[in-house]
């Protein structure tokens, strides 16, 4: 919430600024600040006065242990395999690696090999692979201590119809510490405690649901 954040440390109180209420989270300013004492006057008001020190602490002692993500379907971004002003036929590397042949960095963007399947150019017709698929909204939560990542996918095309989350397509499960390389799927074995994953779901919702300063 760095708008909040932003407030406390100006010395504001985000109460006086009931706009800010939308802003989802809450201040990071208590976790700022190493030596209250030697901060400025107005960052010491902001952060609790003399008590700033007991506000810090409390602060650090409730906060989350995880971090919330999520990720929506753009678009298919077909990439083309074949086309020579993409790329020469010695540089053909599909299916072993990519084509590296789109150029990102145009604005607006080249429509050279990177195109939707909905687009009115259709530059990939032959060879072509989708990069994205409407299978790919998720929502995830990570705790970095433990090393344990859990995520939701749900089909579905968020320009069109919003995603809740409430039809779930997969779900994965991965422990990232011993895992690396995410090869090892906890969330289908019949052997993951089914607890763990009811506790996580629950977790995971609480986080995508939450507003305003409910988000911890």
């Amino acid at each position: 919430r760095p708008s909040t954040t932003f407030l406390e440390l100006a010395g504001i109180d985000p109460e006086d600024a009931p706009h800010m209420n939308v802003v989802d989270g809450r201040s990071v300013a208590p976790l700022l600040v190493d030596d209250v004492n030697s901060s400025p006057r107005i960052t010491r008001q902001a952060l609790g006065g003399p008590d700033a020190a007991r506000r810090a602490a409390t602060c650090a002692a409730s906060w989350r242990d995880t971090v919330f993500f999520e990720y929506y379907f753009v678009n298919t971004n077909d990439k083309c395999t074949t086309k020579d002003s993409c790329v020469s036929p010695a540089e053909r590397l599909y299916p072993y690696a990519d084509a590296d042949c789109g150029n990102l960095s145009l604005v607006p963007p080249s429509s050279e090999c990177w195109v939707g399947s909905e687009s009115k150019l259709p530059l990939c017709e032959t060879l072509c692979y989708p990069t994205e698929s409407m299978q790919n909204n998720f929502i995830a939560i990570r705790n970095i201590s433990s090393g344990i990542l859990y995520a939701e996918y749900q089909s579905g095309r968020q320009t069109d119809e919003m995603i809740e989350f409430d039809a779930v397509d997969f779900k994965e499960l991965y422990n990232v510490t011993t895992d690396t390389w995410h090869m090892e799927n906890l969330a289908v074995l019949d052997s993951t405690d089914q607890a763990l994953l009811a506790t996580l779901h629950e977790k995971l919702h609480a986080a995508f649901e939450c507003a305003g300063g409910s988000c911890a």
